[in-house]
């Protein structure tokens, strides 16, 4: 590459970041932290905020982001909030997404080519939670009992006790198009789409 078409492509990069738009570094890989900008603090979505069950509500690094009902063990559904939280220690002095009976659609479509591998860390301090990958059935218990495969995916959960609950990392591996994660006293952070 000569330093002409460079400077011009540092231009370009800079000129986007500067207007607030971020392309997906998907071959790097990409990650979502839920810091400002573009997460302010107290940030709602779902009912609070007006949304209805499918509603887009943002992207980030070429990750599209959808509201979705919760489903609970023994039938039924909620859709009520999550929001932009200081996170719980065990994620951090930083911001994270706290789910409270809610679940959110993580869409990796605009990527062009799919991630292989997805991780994200949690805390679990109450409640069931969902898990579902590229359209499978929902999961609906403890996101630490989640089944070995979903939608083709190999799942992987840590989980460590905590007082109240529990914390870890739940990894997703194989060709992922999009995940659907919530849960009632739930955070996430940290949540990266690698190759």
């Amino acid at each position: 590459m000569t330093v002409r078409k460079l400077f011009l492509s540092l231009c370009l990069a800079l000129t986007l970041a500067t207007v607030g738009f971020a392309m997906p570094a998907t071959a790097q890989g990409a990650c979502i932290d839920f810091e400002p900008p573009p997460f302010p603090l107290g940030t709602l979505y779902g009912n609070p905020a007006g949304d209805v069950p499918g509603d887009f509500v943002f992207n980030a690094m070429g990750i599209d982001a959808y509201v979705q009902k919760i489903l609970y063990g023994g039938g039924g559904s909620g859709f009520n909030v999550a929001y932009i939280d200081n996170a719980p220690p065990w994620l951090g002095p930083t911001q994270s997404l706290r789910f409270n009976n809610i679940d959110m659609i993580f869409d990796f479509s605009n990527w062009g080519s799919l991630p292989t591998t997805v991780v994200f860390d949690y805390v679990d301090l109450g409640g069931i939670e969902n898990l579902s990958v590229n359209g499978s059935a929902v999961f609906i218990g403890d996101i630490w009992a989640a089944p070995a495969m979903l939608g083709g995916v190999n799942v992987n959960v840590s989980q460590v006790a905590i007082p109240g609950g529990f914390t870890g990392r739940v990894k997703l591996s194989g060709n992922i198009k999009y995940f659907r994660v919530g849960g009632q006293e739930f955070w996430i952070d940290d949540l990266c789409g690698y190759p």
